[in-house]
């Protein structure tokens, strides 16, 4: 059977987060395709390899140069406070956009479920520049599997927008 998520095909939902320094972000929906990986804690090791691939994947991915031809954004979110979202960018010189989800709202949002009732999940999501969802991965320990997951849906992206 095919992997379904409930989120898959619908409009992303809106929300504003703090970043990492404080300040409210808005995600983008509707404006810009968006990377939208949600974590389950900053500085844990499987994290920080997520967070650290899409920072590479950014520089040096050919695929990702969707970034500098069409509008596009890497976002991760996660529970914990602004102070250790803050501290997690700094130190491993983060290049995109990491908010502080602490009320779970992003988590409810999404629809990002707990892995046996209370570790939060990991999820992420490719949001298309018309604000539907349209790829999603769940897979909690192959930090790998969420950047192919953005990856093949940034192909399919950049062949619809360059054939407008």
């Amino acid at each position: 059977m095919p992997f379904s998520h409930p989120m898959l095909g619908k409009r992303a939902p809106f929300i504003a987060l703090p970043d990492a320094n404080g300040n409210l972000y808005e995600l983008p929906v509707g404006q810009k395709a968006i990377a939208l990986y949600v974590f389950p804690r900053a500085g844990s090791p499987v994290c920080t390899k997520e967070a650290c691939a899409f920072n590479e994947a950014r520089d040096l991915n050919p695929v990702f140069s969707y970034l500098n031809k069409y509008d596009f954004e890497i976002i991760g979110i996660s529970g914990d406070p602004i102070s250790r979202q803050h501290k997690f960018v700094q130190n491993h010189n983060l290049n995109h956009v990491v908010l502080s989800d602490t009320s779970g709202e992003a988590r409810r949002a999404y629809g990002v479920t707990k892995v046996l009732g209370f570790i939060p999940g990991r999820e992420t999501f490719f949001i298309g520049r018309d604000g539907i969802i349209k790829g999603v991965c769940t897979k909690q320990l192959n930090h790998k599997a969420h950047l192919a997951l953005i990856e093949s849906c940034l192909r399919v992206e950049t062949e619809v927008m360059e054939n407008m």
